[in-house]
């Protein structure tokens, strides 16, 4: 249920692009659509090598999937301006709401918390959902000493009241 609106309005998207274009550029469906792929393509492939290199390791994971959300919410803000559908003040008002959203989520969105994430829940998620306190066992008894992300790997490293240890979430295999 959570990724349904994420999905929905991605699956809308390169639709409601090729019919902006259309309109822009009658009778020339071919050309329109192969344009609309490529700019999707290119956006794909320099997002991807954003993300990887530089925002995730500037500004972390939380932060690049907020900023990648609002980035996703500007860009329909500025299709919702072009539908000449749309009478004006609609137009105006779903684009500004858009805007709001944007900013208001990169804002008000902040919720990660690492001890929370490196509880091992993935992997004791079914043991963790029978206890009467469930994650929160986990995050009353241990202690973040260190937090680093990366794009291939999140290392922690927590003390518990019987010693220190390191939890590590590789992406990747790395060979050292």
């Amino acid at each position: 249920m959570i990724m349904f609106v994420p999905a929905f309005g991605s699956g809308m998207l390169f639709p409601l692009v090729a019919r902006i274009f259309m309109k822009k550029r009658q009778f020339r469906i071919g050309r329109t659509i192969a344009d609309s792929y490529a700019v999707n393509t290119v956006g794909c492939i320099l997002g991807s090598f954003a993300a990887g290199f530089l925002l995730i390791p500037l500004a972390g994971i939380e932060m690049t999937l907020l900023l990648g959300a609002a980035v996703n919410l500007l860009i329909a803000a500025g299709l919702a301006a072009f539908l000449q559908e749309w009478p004006s003040p609609w137009r105006m008002t779903v684009a500004a709401v858009l805007v709001l959203a944007a900013g208001g989520g990169i804002l008000l969105l902040r919720t990660w918390q690492p001890l929370e994430m490196n509880s091992g829940v993935y992997v004791y998620g079914d043991p963790l959902s029978r206890m009467a306190k469930g994650i929160s066992t986990f995050v009353d008894e241990n202690q973040l000493l260190y937090y680093r992300e990366g794009p291939s790997d999140t290392v922690a490293v927590l003390e518990s009241p019987r010693d220190v240890f390191c939890g590590l979430t590789a992406k990747r295999m790395a060979v050292i």
